[in-house]
């Protein structure tokens, strides 16, 4: 006799790969992402949008991309190799003072090379000739001038101000009429000078070549109360009535009686510039004195004063709170410098914590969906189906051989009900397949699993495994001879009689 045998089935719920953008762990039945940095959501298919959370490290401009961000900067400023650092080349840069690189300079005796240059490597420059600054040249130059073979000059004009970081071509030639050799160079205005991000020349006795040119110093504006006027040595002030200085800046301020200001002098006297914050005819009333701001630092300013809020808190005085709406429906709600953020409870989702991870339920076939931390989700599946979702029938693919019928058991189990003659966990033995009836005896199934075995004429026995004369049971020295079937007769010596020889 033979007894049926049960198979238990083993799911990977991370088999067909749910995590697009992370690593995917089973959890039972169901399964987590783990996911890669810049990456969220159940299945990692979210990217973080690191510039509209202000998680970015931009000092200027933020530009999502998926998985990360780039920094860029504002007009007129340029992005460090680190990614994360704006710079005004205006601001940064390194003086070239240098008079061999006027056009005066033969390139017969001297035949100078760019080392500097060639040292530093993409360095701003700002071509530097003391009183009367200096700028790349614009227009053809020579060979052998600016104190080199062969010199270099700009072919693209100057920008304006206004059009901030400009790519320009310098061209270095060894004959008139000829750009042997080209360079891109980046340029910004800054006012009244030009700085040049200048990479290493071609070769060696190729150079940038400089000249000096005026700058218009009354633009500026440097006479407080006066007039500027242009001269060969400089310019001069010509004042008001009642000032003086070189600047125009000296009159009836030597007593300034300006608390918290500038005294400015005027033909009737003077008048008080307040700082920041200040007021009144001698700017000594203090517009933060008293604070306003409830939850927040005043800060003084021309106009009066404003208030730095705390994080979380807004308004002219910094008297509202981000959260008093309590805009999260299923959590907490943390007031933040940028508004505020939900904190939601578990099985919830969404910036306002307005999604159920169970609602619409996922779960086919009657599963149960089970919340877990954040916004993952599980199924408890029914008897008989099984996968992340009880997508999946425990007999959808019917394992069993020989037309043997497949039963869900407990879980996601099943067993194999098998056809009359066959056995094994998936019905794949015949019962008489391997057998066990000896002396030629014949198999025969029977109903189940189990069998019979019809034994040959002088064999008995459940696997015919004894002979019918096999123990002699005639007497008296009788012989034993069998008969058909399993049956036997005796036949006696003379002198005896009876079934066993025993009379």
């Amino acid at each position: 006799m033979f007894a049926n045998l049960f198979t238990a089935i083993t799911i990977n719920p991370c088999q067909s790969n749910p995590c697009r953008n992370g690593f995917c762990r089973a959890r039972g039945l169901s399964y987590q992402c783990l996911c890669k940095k810049g990456y969220t959501g159940r299945n990692c298919d979210q990217d973080i949008d690191e510039c509209n959370l202000r998680i970015s490290r931009c000092p200027g401009i933020c530009i999502n991309t998926p998985g990360s961000y780039q920094c860029s900067c504002e007009k007129g400023r340029i992005l460090l190799p680190d990614g994360l650092t704006c710079i005004d080349p205006c601001m940064s840069y390194r003086d070239i003072k240098d008079t061999t690189r006027s056009i005066k300079y033969s390139g017969y005796t001297l035949s100078l090379c760019d080392y500097e240059i060639i040292k530093q490597n993409f360095t701003w420059y700002r071509f530097n000739g003391g009183k009367n600054s200096q700028m790349m040249l614009t227009r053809q130059v020579m060979m052998n001038q600016c104190g080199t073979n062969a010199p270099g000059w700009l072919v693209t004009p100057h920008p304006t101000v206004r059009q901030g970081v400009i790519n320009g071509t310098v061209c270095f030639s060894l004959r008139s009429n000829f750009c042997r050799w080209k360079n891109t160079v980046q340029i910004k205005n800054c006012g009244s000078y030009y700085v040049y991000q200048l990479p290493p020349p071609p070769g060696c006795h190729l150079r940038y070549c400089s000249d000096r040119y005026e700058i218009k110093e009354c633009a500026s504006n440097p006479c407080v109360k006066g007039s500027c006027i242009e001269g060969l040595n400089g310019y001069k002030c010509k004042c008001l009535p009642g000032i003086t200085g070189s600047h125009c800046d000296v009159g009836q301020c030597i007593n300034n009686q300006c608390s918290h200001g500038v005294c400015i002098a005027n033909e009737n006297g003077y008048t008080c510039k307040c700082n920041e914050g200040y007021s009144g005819r001698y700017c000594q009333e203090d517009y933060c004195s008293d604070n306003k701001c409830l939850n927040g630092t005043c800060i003084a300013n021309k106009d009066g004063y404003t208030c730095k809020c705390k994080e979380g808190y807004y308004g002219k005085h910094c008297q509202l709170d981000n959260c008093f709406k309590n805009p999260c429906k299923n959590g907490r709600c943390i007031p933040v410098k940028w508004g505020y953020k939900c904190n939601c409870s578990d099985g919830y989702y969404g910036g306002l914590c307005q999604f159920g991870v169970c609602e619409p339920n996922e779960c086919h076939n009657n599963g149960t969906c089970e919340p877990l931390h954040r916004n993952y989700y599980k199924c408890h599946c029914p008897s008989g189906f099984y996968g992340s979702h009880c997508e999946y029938r425990v007999c959808q693919v019917n394992h069993c051989q020989s037309n043997g019928t497949c039963e869900p058991t407990r879980g996601n189990y099943y067993r194999c009900r098998c056809k009359s003659g066959f056995y094994g966990s998936h019905c794949e033995f015949r019962v008489c397949q391997v057998h066990h009836c000896q002396n030629n005896g014949t198999c025969e199934p029977t109903l189940g699993n189990y069998y019979r075995c019809r034994c040959k004429s002088g064999f008995y026995g459940s696997h015919c495994e004894n002979r019918v004369c096999q123990v002699n049971h005639c007497q008296n020295n009788g012989i034993c001879q069998p008969t058909r079937g399993n049956y036997y007769r005796c036949r006696c010596q003379d002198g005896f009689y009876g079934n066993h020889c025993e009379k």
